[in-house]
């Protein structure tokens, strides 16, 4: 009786090869991907139209929907890193047609591939924002955009609408979406600021603006993360 041995398929790989020679292919895809991204260039990336579930790829944001799938690139940029080698190498493919780059991507299982950079465990500070209403109920959630979204929920979006507020030149809340920094809360869309400590110069202008009397602080804490 004749066995056959079925083999695990090789994973693909990808490798990139820069305008300048440099030849990026290390044994884990999201490495390539993510290096690659770092040497186009951060000064290029308000130029690359790529979304993922409607979020763009590369923001200086930080979406709820993609907690654990985002990752900084450089200078304050970060990419959503969901997805299969497959869907990098399309997504690189692109942004080298869009920025109009003589960047060569490749799939495949053959490839001589470098050891991806270890990544070392270190504490960064982490800052929180804390949002106290002047009934003593408190917002404090793990997660920044989180306690924003929900501050705006409870001071009342159709309100700040009918106020027709602005901050830093762009409308708090509108019907619909007119730019990428809006997020959806009930019908309407809110502005949300990039950086936690923009998020909260926001709340207290706000809170100032319209009389609400709460008080918005950052919260700074430690934790471990790679990089």
């Amino acid at each position: 009786m004749e066995e056959y041995l079925r083999q695990r398929a090789k994973a693909r790989m990808l490798r990139v090869t820069m305008p300048n020679g440099d030849v990026l292919c290390f044994n884990k895809p999201i490495r390539t991907f993510i290096e690659a991204l770092r040497r186009i260039g951060s000064e290029h990336f308000h130029r690359i139209n790529l979304k993922v579930k409607g979020y763009p790829l590369l923001s200086k944001e930080s979406f709820s929907a993609f907690k654990n799938k985002t990752e900084e690139v450089c200078d304050g940029w970060n990419v959503i890193t969901t997805g299969e080698t497959d869907e990098r190498f399309i997504k690189l493919r692109s942004i080298a047609e869009q920025l109009g780059i003589n960047m060569k991507v490749e799939i495949g299982d053959d490839f001589i591939t470098q050891k991806a950079p270890t990544s070392q465990t270190k504490k960064k500070s982490v800052s929180k924002l804390k949002v106290i209403f002047p009934d003593d109920s408190l917002l404090n959630g793990e997660n920044s955009i989180d306690t924003f979204l929900e501050t705006i929920r409870k001071i009342g979006p159709e309100v700040i609408k009918r106020k027709e507020i602005e901050y830093q030149g762009k409308p708090v809340i509108t019907y619909s979406k007119v730019h990428n920094s809006q997020v959806q809360v009930g019908s309407y869309w809110v502005t949300v600021p990039g950086t936690t400590n923009e998020k909260c110069k926001m709340l207290r202008f706000l809170s100032s603006i319209m009389k609400l009397g709460l008080k918005v602080d950052l919260i700074e804490s430690n934790e471990v993360s790679d990089s």
